[in-house]
């Protein structure tokens, strides 16, 4: 007892930080995200529960976490009204990450005046600002211009001014621009784009990616099926490097394509690539290996991620999700003496929170989704059949019982 109250005291005499990072749940213990974020401290999580959240957000340079519990197809940011959906412009850093949402409906208006031009992005704006941007949906956003910038507008999806944001895993799609950049345009940044990709976006010019100044890399993305003069399009010096992309009508980089991604159905919106891509295990030799010990694929989304469908939570295989699957897990994780230890089908499934490992917490999900007393559903696919959307070191060698 002595050697708490020394070390508390020490603490507290020097000035160290005791006080563990919190995670905030909405709507739980706050009803909306930007309360959330005005609630949180610097490494702090805010987790969104599945929903519709009519709000726009500002992380106010906040290093945090907001990520979905669920994943994008369940989880929608939409604008309130005009303006950006999501905005970081307090010199945020890589440390403030927004993960896991659909971002839509952003509209926002370039116009210039006598003190000179606001220009913002549509569903992302990023200025003098660094964040992580990954594994989000952002569509039907939209920039246009008025006065003197008519017919302009950049970055309908987003727009970076003077920053170096990390965009990854990412899918834009159906933004429009009436000037620049359909799905992203930057000014003076140098973003690291990765494995991004831009589908169905419209612009004058650069209709999916556009780039005036700074240095952009930009690698293993799909550019394709964007309505406008060119797919990618830089204006100005501008110190980019595209490299192992697929971009349609082609594009000068080492390792760039100019063949159909055959995704699985572009009329439903489905991004996924079907086997026999020519993105599969086309990206950069040097980027990570896909989760199957493969070349990193082109796109947002890796076939290593989504070759089987799995149900969330039945580690057991049993077809069904339910208080067998935690008690399964918890074997798994403290054998009896003595005692068999079981073998799980599919290590995707048994990781309940969708964090990239198996542990006591995966055990506690599916109990919190059971027998929880406010909804707290599985991350996608949840406790139906479907593919999981986040990439990782599991695997799952076959689909799941009753799932194709």
């Amino acid at each position: 007892m002595k050697l708490i109250a020394l070390s508390a005291a020490f603490c507290v005499f020097h000035g160290v930080a005791t006080v563990a990072a919190a995670t905030i749940n909405v709507p739980a213990d706050f009803p909306t995200i930007s309360s959330a974020i005005a609630s949180a401290t610097a490494g702090d999580e805010v987790v969104v529960a599945v929903g519709v959240y009519t709000e726009n957000i500002n992380f106010g340079g906040k290093s945090i976490v907001v990520r979905s519990s669920a994943g994008p197809e369940t989880t929608v940011i939409e604008s309130a009204g005009t303006g950006p959906v999501v905005t970081f412009d307090s010199g945020e850093s890589l440390g403030s990450v927004l993960e896991g949402f659909t971002i839509r409906l952003g509209v926002t208006t370039d116009i210039c005046g006598i003190a000179g031009c606001d220009i913002f992005g549509g569903g992302i704006h990023i200025a003098g600002a660094s964040p992580t941007i990954i594994g989000n949906v952002i569509t039907q956003n939209q920039s246009v211009g008025v006065g003197v910038l008519a017919g302009m507008g950049s970055g309908g999806g987003m727009l970076i001014i003077n920053g170096a944001p990390v965009i990854r895993h990412n899918l834009f799609f159906d933004n429009t621009a009436l000037g620049s950049g359909g799905g992203l345009a930057c000014t003076d940044s140098s973003p690291l784009v990765e494995n991004n990709t831009f589908v169905g976006n419209e612009a004058a010019a650069g209709a999916g990616f556009w780039a005036n100044g700074g240095a952009p890399v930009v690698r293993n993305n799909i550019f394709w099926d964007n309505s406008g003069t060119s797919e990618v399009f830089f204006a100005g010096p501008v110190a980019a490097n595209v490299t192992y992309s697929d971009v349609q009508g082609g594009f000068p980089g080492t390792g760039n394509i100019n063949l159909d991604p055959l995704f699985v159905d572009a009329g439903l919106a489905n991004f996924h690539l079907s086997p026999g891509s020519p993105c599969i295990d086309a990206g950069d030799p040097l980027s990570p290996l896909d989760p199957d010990g493969t070349v990193v694929d082109l796109g947002a989304f890796s076939t290593g991620a989504s070759s089987t469908f799995i149900r969330r939570g039945d580690c057991n295989n049993d077809g069904s999700v339910n208080i067998a699957d935690a008690i399964f897990e918890l074997s798994l994780l403290f054998p009896a003496p003595g005692v068999p230890i079981p073998v799980a089908n599919c290590d995707d499934a048994c990781d309940a929170n969708d964090d990239g490992d198996i542990n006591i917490a995966d055990a506690i999900a599916v109990l919190g989704s059971l027998f929880g007393s406010t909804p707290n559903p599985l991350p996608a696919p949840g406790d139906s059949c479907g593919v999981d959307p986040t990439i990782d070191a599991l695997s799952c060698p076959s689909s799941s019982v009753g799932c194709p």
